[in-house]
């Protein structure tokens, strides 16, 4: 069973049943405020899950999220919504893990350039990086759709959330 480490206000609440429901295992620590908690939580993950782990994160954890998939190998895909750049410029070329990013238009989080200036920095550890841009979604879409416009965008950012999540965490051998 493959594992995925759920941090930010209302991420928990979002996606965890249908997480459960496509056989995940889900944690969702009380407070990850630096990268010495999510591995914290990443290794209590690993209690519950042997197969991959991923995360899903918003806001202020979706920026801690990216910054410590530079130094957390253990990471095999990361979900981020509403993400920034990091204020120190992480070494993105060490990270291992697959990024997905959901960035709506309206809001302050990361730019299509700054997206590109992250693709050509990870570019030497041959890392994935999937982008995706809402243009008339609010920066807050996946989990507090301000609109209609908003839940339907959110709906199609949760499918391809699982589809990543189904690619990008690894197979399991057969027993």
């Amino acid at each position: 069973m493959n594992g995925v480490l759920l941090l930010g206000p209302g991420v928990r609440e979002r996606f965890e049943a249908d997480l459960q429901q496509f056989g995940y295992a889900t944690h969702a620590p009380p407070h990850a405020a630096t990268i010495d908690d999510v591995g914290e939580a990443i290794l209590e993950l690993k209690r519950q899950a042997f197969g991959g782990i991923g995360a899903i994160a918003v806001g202020p954890a979706a920026t801690l999220l990216l910054e410590a998939a530079t130094v957390l190998p253990q990471l095999d895909g990361i979900v981020l919504f509403d993400v920034r750049v990091p204020a120190a410029r992480p070494h993105y070329a060490r990270m291992r893990a697959q990024i997905l990013i959901h960035r709506a238009e309206q809001g302050s989080a990361m730019t299509a350039d700054e997206v590109e200036r992250l693709h050509e920095e990870a570019r030497p550890g041959r890392v994935q990086i999937f982008d995706w841009s809402y243009p008339t979604a609010n920066e807050r879409f996946a989990i507090d759709p301000g609109t209609d416009a908003d839940a339907i965008e959110a709906e199609i950012a949760w499918d391809r959330t699982r589809d990543f999540l189904t690619t990008a965490l690894p197979e399991l051998p057969s027993v």
